[in-house]
């Protein structure tokens, strides 16, 4: 028999879009309470996979339930070490200078807390190139890219 909350995670559309993976893209938007259970779901899939993976997400911090957010800072506390191994980094796109300049602040005190380093660029092609560095990639699915960072 499923729990309410497993239910719920079965339900929701997926938070992250692993298309392009070893590139994951979080899909924004709003998120209703009870969510970190697909989060943590999904995050267990990608570290499952045994492969090393970036994260790119909007810069943009959305509401959170406080239940949603103890249970994701539990599961990192939790998963520290393994998310360090697989995962080579967060990149938060935000194409607003000033906005940049904030999340700047944000991400040098939230990367003490993980185990990986945190970036914020303007535009999805640099998330993408800059992804591509941390995995020490220079092509995705095989097809060259050529960006530009501003």
């Amino acid at each position: 028999m499923k729990t309410t909350s497993s239910a719920m995670a079965e339900a929701m559309t997926p938070l992250f879009d692993a298309a392009d993976f070893p590139i994951v893209r979080y899909q924004a938007g709003v998120r209703m309470a009870g969510y970190s259970t697909l989060w943590i779901a999904e995050m267990e899939q990608f570290l499952a996979r045994e492969e090393t993976f970036v994260l790119i997400t909007g810069g943009m911090q959305e509401e959170e339930a406080p239940e949603d957010r103890k249970q994701r800072t539990l599961w990192f506390k939790q998963n520290k070490e393994r998310l360090g191994h697989y995962c080579k980094g967060m990149i938060l796109v935000n194409k607003f200078p000033g906005l940049r300049e904030k999340l700047m602040i944000r991400a040098a005190k939230a990367s003490r807390a993980f185990p990986f380093p945190v970036e914020i660029v303007a535009n999805e092609d640099a998330a993408v190139a800059l992804a591509r560095r941390l995995l020490g990639d220079s092509s995705i699915n095989g097809t060259p890219r050529c960006t530009v960072s501003q």
